[in-house]
C-alpha cells in the first residue's frame, strides 16, 4: 500500500470519528495576526521553519521574502492542504480553496494542476483517491473554520502568486515534543501557539530541546498568543538558561506572542 492510499484509509477513520495525533482536522485558515506579531522581525533572505497548520504561517513567511521556507507538522493530513492551498494560489490566483469546498472543487483544480516533485505527486494522488473516496458531507469533519478572516488580504497585497511557483518546500511529519527528524539548521522556527498546549516541564524541556537543535547559532523561535493574554511563567523559566525571552506587540491588553532567541555565548 503506497503512503497516500494508507493516508486515505486513515482519513476515512478520521472522517467516521476515530481522532489521531497523525490525523486530525485540518485548521481551514488561522486567526494569527501574521503583519502584527512579525512587524519587528526581518524575514527576507531568512531560511525559516514553520508549522505547516492552514498554511496560512508558511506562505505569509515565504511571501515575506525568505530565501527558504520548510514545514513541520504532527499532523500529516496538514501537508495535504498545503498542497491543496498551494495549487489554489498558483492556479486560481486565490488565497483560499472554496470556504465551503466540495469534490467538484478538487476535481476541476486537479485538472489543471501538473505535479513535479515526489511530495506534490503523493498529494496530487492523495486529493484523487479522495474525489473517488468521500462526498462532500465529508468536509464538516475534515475541516475546523473561522468565521474570522484576518489574513486573505495580505497575500494578495503581497502579490505571492507568482512567487510560489518554484517554491519546493520539504516538509517532515514531526511531534515538535518528540524525536528530533530535522538535520538542517534554520534562521527561525515559526511555532505558532503550540507551547499554550504543553502542559508540564518534561514537554517543555523537550520542546526546548528540539529547538535548539533545528536553530542556528543565532536563531529566533517565533511563537504566538491565541488561547491565554501571556506566555506560561513556567515555560519562560525553562528556556531561561539557553535563550532570551522578548514579548511580540500587545493588542487589547494581549500580547499577540513572543519569541525566545538563543544566548549568545553557549557551547553548542
Amino acid at each position: 500500500m503506497k503512503r497516500f492510499e494508507k493516508d486515505i484509509c486513515y482519513t476515512h477513520e478520521l472522517l467516521n470519528g476515530k481522532k489521531s495525533n497523525d490525523y486530525s482536522s485540518v485548521f481551514y485558515s488561522s486567526n494569527e495576526r501574521f503583519a502584527e506579531i512579525l512587524s519587528d522581525f526581518l524575514i527576507s533572505n531568512k531560511s525559516i521553519l514553520s508549522v505547516a497548520g492552514s498554511g496560512d504561517q508558511a506562505f505569509y513567511l515565504y511571501g515575506l521574502g525568505a530565501s527558504k521556507v520548510d514545514l513541520f507538522d504532527v499532523n500529516i493530513l496538514s501537508f495535504y492542504y498545503f498542497y491543496l492551498r498551494l495549487w489554489t494560489m498558483i492556479y486560481l490566483k486565490k488565497s483560499y480553496p472554496d470556504y465551503f469546498l466540495n469534490i467538484k472543487y478538487i476535481r476541476d483544480l486537479l485538472s489543471i494542476v501538473v505535479p513535479s516533485t515526489h511530495d506534490e505527486i503523493e498529494a496530487y494522488c492523495y486529493w484523487n483517491l479522495f474525489c473517488n473516496c468521500f462526498d462532500d458531507k465529508c468536509f464538516d469533519a475534515l475541516f475546523v473554520r473561522s468565521f474570522l478572516d484576518v489574513n486573505s488580504e495580505l497575500f494578495d497585497e503581497m502579490n505571492i502568486y507568482d512567487r510560489i511557483i518554484d517554491w519546493k518546500p520539504k516538509f517532515y511529519h514531526m511531534n515538535i515534543i518528540g524525536k528530533n527528524k530535522v538535520k538542517a539548521k534554520y534562521d527561525i522556527l515559526y511555532t505558532s501557539n503550540i507551547s499554550e498546549y504543553l502542559c508540564d516541564c518534561d514537554d517543555m524541556e523537550k520542546y526546548k530541546k528540539n529547538i535548539y537543535k533545528i536553530l542556528n547559532k543565532t536563531g529566533t523561535m517565533i511563537a504566538s498568543n491565541l488561547l491565554f493574554s501571556k506566555p506560561k511563567d513556567e515555560l519562560k523559566e525553562v528556556f531561561s538558561d539557553k535563550f532570551e525571552y522578548f514579548q511580540l506587540p500587545v493588542k487589547n491588553d494581549n500580547c499577540l506572542g513572543f519569541c525566545f532567541s538563543k544566548k549568545r555565548g553557549i557551547k553548542e
